[in-house]
């Protein structure tokens, strides 16, 4: 099933459920073994539940907040994920680690900036906010 087969059958299912797409709805619709979206979910109860428990752990590490000493005076995440990490499987490190690794604080700032762009990419049609992009591509340019 191709990215557009998949665009399609959700457009079916928003079009079914008055012009907005809810998760549950799409969930619900999918759930016959005949539906074409049906593959795209895990159905193993005992897999799903494993997988919803390893999501909201990620939630919880990411939902602490800590004012990091020489940082910002606002609470920022305690913890983050870099994509090197991610990759490998390692999980989360500490921000204040990270910031006193200098390659790994400038791979923080790459992905940070990456994450800016594809922000910028996804909101670029709204002119309230070419300010912050243009500030955005001065900073992006001294990493």
């Amino acid at each position: 099933m191709t990215a557009d087969d998949v665009y399609q059958e959700l457009e079916k299912i928003r079009g079914e459920q008055g012009g907005l797409l809810r998760p549950e709805d799409v969930v619900e619709i999918a759930s016959p073994e005949d539906h074409p979206l049906h593959n795209r979910f895990e159905w193993d109860d005992t897999i799903a539940g494993r997988e919803y428990r390893l999501w909201q752990a990620r939630e919880l590490i990411l939902s602490v907040k800590v004012i990091i000493e020489g940082g910002s005076p606002e609470p920022m995440r305690a913890y983050v994920s870099l994509k090197e990490d991610r990759r490998t499987g390692e999980g989360y490190r500490h921000l204040d680690d990270v910031r006193h690794d200098k390659e790994r604080y400038r791979t923080l700032l790459r992905e940070a900036a990456g994450e800016m762009r594809r922000f910028q990419t996804r909101y670029q049609n709204l002119s309230e906010l070419k300010p912050i992009f243009e500030i955005a591509d001065v900073v992006f340019k001294k990493i």
